[in-house]
């Protein structure tokens, strides 16, 4: 699939609810249709539901690449590791 390098910008328009769903709709199409899906995002949190490997870009260079429970609970690469503290923490 190919979609218009503007989709990220009127993704990130569209309420949570709507984002999850169509989240969601990527992540099926995926599995029924056995593809592969490149998913270019600055949202770690949707990145982190959709994707099975992620790579970080710093200033237009791959810094890191592993799976994302690697990225997200040992994160090596110091921008990795900024990018990850800054995710906001639930509660407790």
């Amino acid at each position: 699939m190919l979609w218009p390098s503007s989709i990220g910008q009127l993704f990130s328009a569209l309420d949570i609810i709507t984002q999850s769903e169509i989240l969601q709709l990527f992540a099926r199409l995926n599995r029924e249709l056995n593809t592969g899906l490149l998913y270019i995002s600055h949202d770690l949190l949707s990145i982190a539901s959709l994707c099975h490997r992620v790579a970080i870009l710093h200033e237009g260079v791959i810094v890191e690449c592993a799976s994302t429970d690697q990225i997200f609970r040992n994160p090596r690469h110091p921008y990795t590791q900024r990018l990850v503290e800054a995710l906001p923490k639930h509660p407790i």
